[in-house]
């Protein structure tokens, strides 16, 4: 049986709830001025029931849709808000430093609900870890989860400072690339390729994690230098002479697969409930694609794939696009960015991959339609956007 696919404007209130509330504004206003004491107790009231009603109307809007995956408009950057139920609740990124992602969050968060019990920063970019501190600070969290790679920067120190282990950095630095230990500290989770983020285990909602591998990085390593080797001995420059190479040639470029460089550890997973799945992706580029695609073929294919590095030439080859096979695609960027991503070269790739696959119906942009919202109900998807 095929899936359905519905897209939809962005629900709001019922127009007569929100009369409603002008009405009762008035009211409150009346009160307010004869008797103040009264009047305050009047507003708590008020409050609370429209934050009951409110609860209610996201309760009921979400009864059929178990699972719920927003894509948030936070600018030149990634943040992704994973909802299970009216209780389980994921945060892939938060996006650059500012307040859009609190203000996105919120929508989808009901007051009595204010809690993230799984924050996953996929690498350590500002883009990506910007705003994940005054995430901690407004909603709290239960597990920190990350590739396990360390970074220099202030808005890492300071993140590490607000989860509560000041000694991360350190305990990282010794070991240079991965800590491979399955836990760290109880409210932090290192992750590597194989582990699964159960999001709700009666209906078996979760997070497969496919990347960062200490496979990838040895294997990679190693055709890098063999590559370079033979480039070396047909062009007969293994014969010059150590004094004669520069400083640039003497540095050896494979090594970037053995260091500390962000997008070349950026994880990778497959959120799947029921038929319905996702592929995110963070910035991983095309080096880690076709790694993944030796390592899990046809098991990566997915109904809606975020792409790497927010449509940068560098990620989404036309390879990685046949082999997940997605019918909708993802990109997260903001508005002219000084980048300009999605560069043309993937939205060829997109148009390219549309002509020849059918089942494939739709990109959908942060910049051009605002947040991005899919409901599952374990078979279908109903994709709801903000603009």
């Amino acid at each position: 049986m095929s899936k359905v696919y519905h897209t939809e404007t962005s629900q709001k209130l019922p127009q007569n709830l929100t009369n409603h509330a002008q009405i009762w504004a008035e009211i409150f206003q009346k009160v307010l001025k004869n008797h103040k004491t009264i009047g305050m107790l009047f507003l708590l009231f008020v409050i609370f029931s429209f934050a009951f009603v409110g609860y209610i109307f996201q309760s009921l809007n979400n009864t059929k849709s178990k699972l719920q995956v927003h894509f948030l408009d936070v600018g030149q950057g990634d943040a992704i808000l994973i909802q299970v139920g009216n209780s389980n609740s994921m945060l892939i990124d938060s996006g650059p430093q500012n307040e859009k992602v609190i203000s996105e969050i919120q929508k989808f968060k009901n007051i009595f609900d204010r809690n993230l019990n799984i924050l996953l920063a996929t690498h350590a970019d500002a883009d990506h870890i910007g705003s994940m501190k005054k995430v901690i600070e407004k909603f709290g969290f239960q597990r920190f989860t990350f590739s396990g790679l360390s970074s220099e920067t202030k808005i890492f120190k300071d993140l590490m400072t607000s989860i509560g282990d000041t000694d991360l950095i350190a305990k990282l630095k010794e070991k240079n690339i991965h800590d491979t230990s399955p836990q760290m500290h109880q409210r932090l989770l290192t992750l590597t390729a194989g582990m699964s983020i159960v999001l709700d285990q009666q209906d078996n909602v979760h997070f497969d994690v496919l990347f960062p591998d200490f496979d990838f990085q040895i294997e990679a390593y190693q055709k890098c230098k063999n590559g370079m080797q033979n480039k070396n001995e047909s062009s007969g420059q293994n014969k010059i002479k150590s004094k004669t190479i520069s400083k640039t040639q003497k540095r050896n470029p494979c090594l970037k697969f053995l260091s500390t460089e962000t997008n070349l550890n950026s994880v990778v997973g497959k959120l799947t409930f029921g038929s319905t799945s996702f592929i995110l992706t963070g910035d991983a580029p095309i080096e880690v694609e076709d790694f993944i695609i030796k390592k899990y073929g046809e098991r990566i294919h997915a109904d809606v794939l975020k792409l790497g590095h927010h449509g940068s030439k560098t990620s989404t080859s036309p390879n990685f696009l046949n082999v997940v096979s997605p019918n909708f695609a993802v990109i997260s960027a903001g508005i002219g960015n000084r980048y300009n991503h999605p560069h043309k070269i993937v939205l060829d790739n997109l148009n390219a991959f549309k002509e020849k696959d059918s089942n494939f119906r739709r990109t959908l942009r942060t910049d051009i339609d605002g947040t991005i919202s899919f409901y599952s109900d374990a078979k279908n998807l109903t994709i709801k956007t903000s603009k």
